[in-house]
């Protein structure tokens, strides 16, 4: 990551199992919504896997400096 370059992550559980289909379609709209935004680089869906966390899933991006990410 450059210096300047901030990370903005969102951790969060759905309500639906994890195999459903409504847990695959708001990962991919997510993604799919997300990463359009024009400022918002290396875009990532995250699953999270330790057990010492209570969240499953995160989205997680890049903006280039605090003006990108105020945008």
């Amino acid at each position: 990551m450059k210096n300047g370059t901030i990370r903005h992550m969102a951790i969060f559980t759905l309500k639906h199992a994890p195999d459903s289909a409504e847990t695959a379609a708001f990962l991919r709209d997510g993604a799919e919504i997300l990463s359009a935004i024009p400022v918002v680089k290396n875009f990532e869906v995250l699953r999270q896997v330790s057990v010492k966390c209570d969240f499953r899933y995160g989205f997680s991006m890049e903006f280039e400096d605090q003006a990108a990410y105020d945008a």
